[in-house]
This record gives structure tokens, C-alpha cells and sequence, in this order.
């Protein structure tokens, strides 16, 4: 089973906008860690600097779908945390809201969880999905 998770999840980082993620964020942690030199050969790697609001986009994004296909996979705790490293930089992200909602919903933490999904309901009111999930919650109280 973990080696079947563990391989589901190596799949969503080889879709291509996830692997330039991790190829971005590889990059700027060799800048950090190399000084110049090291951002020099990076940014004669890349032709140009990528601008961190991308980077910052392009990451939320990633952790985004790996929290959904550690949902599918019963991995509560894992979406958890992604959900939760979303939220730091983006506290009105409907998505990361939702998935963490889910995440609360399975490991039996039915109040978090519940406000969880009333806020992505107030960022999306027509959500069938989250509107579903909420109705799950409060007859599980």
C-alpha cells in the first residue's frame, strides 16, 4: 500500500507544471544556499529569473494536487498538512479550504473541519462539492 501511495503521489509531480515547480524551487535553493556563483550558472540555466510570485503560484498549485491525491489515497494527515502550508501564504484559498475540510472530515475532527467548509462555501456559494461536504459534516455532529 505505501509503495502503491508513494507512487501515485511521484505522479502528480510528473506532470509537467509540477515538475517546474520542483525544478524552480531546486534552482532558488541552489541560489540561496551557493551565493553568485550558484545564481549565475541558475539564471544562465533558465535564460531568465522567474519571478517569486510565480514560484510562490506554481508551488500552491502543487501542494494543491498533491493534497488531492493524497485524499484519494486515504493519506488524511498528508492533505492536512499541504492544506495547511497553502493557507499560511494564502488564507482565502477556496481549494485549500475544501481539501483541508475533507482532511478534518476523515480524521474525525468534525468541528475544524466544519468551519474549514463554511469558509470555502462563503468563497464559493454555489460549490455543489463543498456544499456536499458540509451537509456530511453536520450529520456526522
Amino acid at each position: 500500500m505505501l509503495y502503491a501511495a508513494t507512487a501515485a503521489i511521484s505522479h502528480c509531480y510528473s506532470l509537467p507544471r509540477e515538475r517546474q515547480v520542483l525544478s524552480i524551487i531546486e534552482r532558488q535553493q541552489t541560489k540561496a544556499a551557493g551565493g553568485a556563483e550558484a545564481e549565475m550558472e541558475a539564471e544562465a540555466e533558465e535564460g531568465a529569473a522567474v519571478p517569486e510570485e510565480e514560484i510562490e503560484s506554481i508551488e500552491r498549485a502543487a501542494l494543491l494536487n498533491r493534497a488531492a491525491c493524497s485524499l484519494e489515497l486515504g493519506m488524511h494527515q498528508a492533505a492536512l498538512d499541504d492544506c495547511v502550508r497553502v493557507l499560511r501564504d494564502e488564507p482565502a484559498n477556496p481549494k485549500a479550504l475544501f481539501r483541508r475540510g475533507r482532511s478534518l472530515l476523515k480524521l474525525g475532527r468534525l468541528q475544524e473541519a466544519q468551519k474549514a467548509l463554511k469558509g470555502a462555501s462563503k468563497l464559493l456559494p454555489t460549490n455543489k462539492a463543498i456544499r456536499a461536504e458540509l451537509r456530511e459534516v453536520v450529520r456526522s455532529c
